[in-house]
């Protein structure tokens, strides 16, 4: 699987396909890029299909601050799909993702042609911000074997 740099971090991405367009998929918290397996095999026989491990995931750099995460992880996807795709594409992006998507907006890159919230999480009050950090935290602290193989259990089930 490749790897883009980016800002000394690793960013590990899957490509499926090779479309006129392409779809980027973005998964939510504790996942990784394979999380789209389904979504993958049914869209890679016409578009191209870049899956992401967010950092913090996967194979991507763990060493990030979780409250800089969503912005970092909007600009590694776009500057990707700028520098290794460069065609037109569509963000779909998943739980947690769903707060990258208005990152991924606000950088106005002219190959977007949309974004899809999946399943969105609530932002919420403070209080509940500060809780989700916290659990990122947490999440982070895991080692990313560990996380590995507990996704793997929970999306082959």
């Amino acid at each position: 699987m490749p790897i883009f740099e980016f800002k000394n971090l690793k960013l590990n991405y899957r490509i499926y396909g090779d479309g006129k367009i392409a779809i980027l998929f973005i998964h939510g918290l504790g996942g990784n890029g394979g999380s789209w397996k389904y979504q993958v095999d049914y869209f890679q026989k016409e578009y191209q299909i870049i899956a992401v491990d967010l950092f913090g995931h996967g194979l991507s750099s763990k060493d990030v601050d979780p409250i800089e995460a969503s912005r970092l992880d909007a600009e590694v996807c776009v500057e990707l799909m700028q520098k290794k795709i460069g065609k037109p594409y569509f963000v779909i992006g998943h739980s947690f993702a769903t707060n990258i998507n208005p990152e991924i907006i606000k950088i106005a890159d002219p190959l977007l042609k949309g974004v899809v919230f999946v399943d969105c999480i609530y932002q919420g009050f403070p209080e509940i911000i500060d809780m989700r950090i916290k659990f990122a935290e947490k999440m982070l602290a895991i080692s990313g074997d560990t996380l590995a193989r507990e996704a793997d259990l929970w999306y082959n089930e």
